[in-house]
């Protein structure tokens, strides 16, 4: 992660790893294919502390699907690491994995808006992963454009996108 907001994902070898590691070829490999599966296996403490920042308001409103300023405001932090993350060549995969992994969190979060014998209009692993959709992009543009707005006011900008839709995807009364 370090050589990751040093000098950019894509310009990263093997070799470079190997020598910030101190670690040899044959031991690098043994455990990792390549750097891209080293990269996912890195990723998977972050990504699972991420989704934890994600914190869920009462259930009973259904204002808020997710709270994202946490997670808005964690990316203002570590905005280098972020910025590695979400830009480069080979990070594709990354911001698949992340996209998955929000996607059934937010799928898990509306089940519990759904009473047991309700069914949503629009499938929930579809909503979840449009919503995790919506987040990546908006916090993919945030980057972009040098983060123009404070965390609180992107999560905002977040519920304003996604909020309708929800409502109008869920069952009368769920």
């Amino acid at each position: 992660m370090s050589l990751m907001t040093e000098q950019g994902y894509d310009t990263i070898t093997v070799q470079n790893i190997l020598d910030r590691a101190d670690v040899g070829r044959s031991t690098f490999y043994s455990h990792y294919r390549d750097k891209e599966e080293l990269l996912i296996s890195g990723m998977d403490d972050i990504l699972h502390s991420l989704i934890l920042t994600l914190e869920h308001p009462d259930h009973c409103d259904h204002k808020k699907i997710l709270s994202t300023e946490p997670l808005f405001q964690h990316a203002q932090e570590e905005f280098l690491l972020h910025k590695a993350i979400m830009g480069g060549r080979g990070i594709n995969l990354m911001i698949q994995k992340i996209q998955k992994h929000l996607g059934i969190h937010v799928e898990e979060e509306l089940k519990k808006w759904l009473h047991t014998e309700q069914k949503s209009e629009v499938p929930l692993s579809l909503l979840g992963h449009h919503v995790a959709s919506v987040l990546l992009t908006l916090l993919r543009w945030w980057f972009d454009n040098n983060k123009p707005y404070s965390p609180a006011r992107m999560d905002a900008i977040f519920q304003k996108l996604v909020m309708p839709g929800i409502r109008e995807a869920m069952p009368p009364n769920g």
